[in-house]
């Protein structure tokens, strides 16, 4: 399959590690804020203060281009600037926990995809979710193409921790981020709901 520069995938393949937390896969979804970074400043802090982005280990960086020789270019996706890190993962931490996340990913070297840990208020690692993210070489580019990746969870997160699969985790980068305060309709309570208004269809005929 051939993904062109602003293909929209969902995050697939949610691994639960909490039972009472039920991850799934979202499309694009109407969100408390963006995030495009082209204010970012110094401190890291983003959606009016009430998220840290940081880097594991190695620099967060915030460009208007990023190439990694004999791979491929990455422009921002929208604005004037994304972020990524030259190594390690990039991790979120949201002061007030929510329950969706999601944004534009893309990376300019040899190695697609990614992996994204969502964390409770307590630590405690709620689902480990794999990213889709093509190469520029998975569609014969120079440049990095950026795909959309998100979840939403019926339980709250406060953190998100990404990890790419180039240079112990980093080089992976992100583009207007979005979050929701709210809980969003999974595909599991949306059939729940469907099933519930279908039975009560089937009441009232009787």
């Amino acid at each position: 399959m051939l993904f062109k520069t602003t293909a929209i995938i969902a995050i697939f393949a949610a691994t639960t590690a909490a039972a009472s937390a039920e991850l799934a896969p979202t499309a694009l979804f109407t969100s408390t804020a963006v995030e495009s970074f082209d204010a970012l400043s110094s401190t890291n802090s983003i959606f009016s203060d009430s998220v840290s982005v940081t880097a594991e280990s190695g620099l967060l960086i915030k460009a208007q281009s990023w190439t990694f020789s004999g791979f491929a270019t990455t422009k921002p996706h929208s604005g004037t600037h994304f972020i990524g890190s030259t190594s390690g993962p990039v991790v979120y931490d949201f002061s007030e926990p929510i329950f969706a996340f999601g944004g534009f990913f893309s990376t300019n070297t040899n190695a697609p995809d990614a992996t994204a840990e969502f964390f409770s208020a307590t630590g405690d690692l709620l689902a480990t979710i794999d990213m889709s993210i093509p190469t520029a070489l998975s569609i014969d580019s120079a440049i990095s193409p950026w795909t959309w990746n998100g979840v939403a969870s019926t339980e709250p997160f406060a953190s998100v921790r990404i990890s790419g699969n180039y240079s112990q985790g980093g080089f992976v980068m992100m583009d207007d981020i979005q979050i929701s305060s709210t809980p969003l309709p999974t595909p599991g309570s949306l059939a729940t709901a469907a099933l519930a208004g279908l039975s009560m269809s089937r009441r009232r005929r009787a």
